[in-house]
């Protein structure tokens, strides 16, 4: 018979017993329901590795734990170190060293990697998390607060502010959108872990996030034929005037934005509208003498843009015409002073005239001219890294939706 030493604290009990030359000692709390072991011995000395029996009964608790060392044995047996961290022991250390600018996603970061990842991978060694792992992963956590662990839960308590709280939870599917967020934080793990060589790069699973299924085409990115883009370009330029009143000044406001759209990739509208003339800097490469734009008003945070040669001669001399032209005032101004915010109609009926409102199809949209940006980009055989940089996305997304252009090569 092994032999067993309890003794027992105030706060909890402790078991310890000797098998093949490893020591495990038992530890089960007065607030948790589940017996904890160390070990020590080895391939465990000085680690004092905590392990989780998942039993409540202290024999139990035993003979998982020798199940544990045989295990131990057979895996150095074929040199396979069975020390690797667990993963949830790799996301909790990463929760409590996280920090962001932002409260409110420091702690749900936080809260994600504790209260889902770790319950979810819990003992699982980090490096051998595979892509199918975390497929079930996105399954188990899409119906978590509706017939998972979390439908029985009726609070979520936090602290806010220094003082405990409580809000009702919400029994609902997890949306894709939401997934995807989390990903960001599974992915932050691994990183975290090969910085603290606890893992391999090679050994991070690749995987893809969810993306929602639409009705509609989800590749679908509707960009201008070169022909329609001519249209366009005839009109607007049409429009274009040196006289000084209320509706030419309006034209001319449209004209740029046209432009500007066309000449950087960036979001219409709200990047675009949201420039000011200290954004704006001569740059150049090459021979090429342009203008980068410090775009601010976007998803990835203030980035530097660089437009197309053929813009920097027009914001000149749209500086010259337009009468708010210091550093301080935003580019695109409408003649009573005030920031252009919505030329969707204007632009929309610019299209009637131009006959340039559908493509294969599908309607047009002042988002379009990002599209037509990014489709000539990549056949012009323009890298698609820089292309996904200077758009504030994703070569993922570039990917995912323009996979169908044509590149030279």
């Amino acid at each position: 018979m092994l032999p067993v030493y309890f003794r027992l604290g105030a706060r909890m009990s402790s078991e310890r017993i000797e098998y093949k030359g490893i020591v495990a000692t038992f530890h089960k709390r007065a607030d948790r329901k589940s017996i904890q072991a160390r070990f020590y011995g080895d391939g465990f000395v000085n680690t004092g590795k905590v392990w989780n029996t998942k039993q409540t009964d202290m024999d139990a608790a035993m003979e998982a734990a020798r199940d544990y060392i045989h295990e131990h044995f057979a895996l150095k047996k074929h040199g396979i170190n069975s020390q690797s961290k667990t993963f949830g022991d790799v996301a909790e250390a990463w929760a409590s060293q996280y920090t962001h600018k932002d409260p409110k996603q420091q702690r749900d970061y936080r809260n994600v990697a504790n209260r889902y990842l770790c319950e979810y991978f819990a003992d699982k060694k980090i490096d051998n998390v595979k892509a199918r792992d975390i497929k079930a992963y996105h399954a188990w956590r899409v119906k978590y607060w509706t017939d998972g662990p979390g439908k029985d839960i009726d609070y979520i308590y936090f602290e806010r502010n220094g003082k405990d709280a409580k809000r009702p939870a919400q029994h609902k599917k997890t949306s894709t959108a939401r997934l995807r967020i989390e990903d960001v934080v599974l992915r932050h793990v691994f990183k975290f872990a090969v910085m603290n060589e606890w893992l391999k790069h090679s050994q991070i699973p690749m995987w893809d996030s969810p993306h929602k299924q639409s009705k509609k085409d989800p590749n679908a990115r509707v960009s201008f034929t070169k022909k329609q883009m001519t249209n366009v370009l005839r009109q607007i330029n049409g429009s274009r005037s040196e006289t000084l009143t209320r509706r030419h000044h309006e034209r001319n406001l449209l004209y740029m934005f046209v432009r500007f759209a066309l000449a950087t990739g960036a979001r219409p509208p709200h990047e675009i509208l949201g420039v000011k003339w200290s954004d704006i800097t001569d740059f150049t490469y090459g021979d090429a003498k342009t203008v980068q734009v410090f775009i601010s008003d976007s998803k990835t945070g203030k980035r530097p843009v660089v437009a197309r040669p053929y813009l920097k001669p027009r914001l000149e001399w749209w500086r010259q015409y337009t009468k708010f032209n210091a550093d301080n005032d935003y580019v695109f101004t409408k003649w009573n002073g005030e920031q252009l915010r919505d030329p969707r109609k204007a632009f929309d009926n610019m299209l009637v005239a131009a006959g340039a409102t559908h493509n294969k199809g599908k309607k047009l949209s002042m988002y379009s001219m990002r599209h037509t940006y990014i489709t000539f980009a990549l056949a012009a055989g323009v890298n698609v890294y820089n292309i996904a940089t200077q758009c504030g996305t994703s070569v993922e997304m570039i990917e995912r939706y323009y996979s169908d252009v044509t590149r030279p090569g």
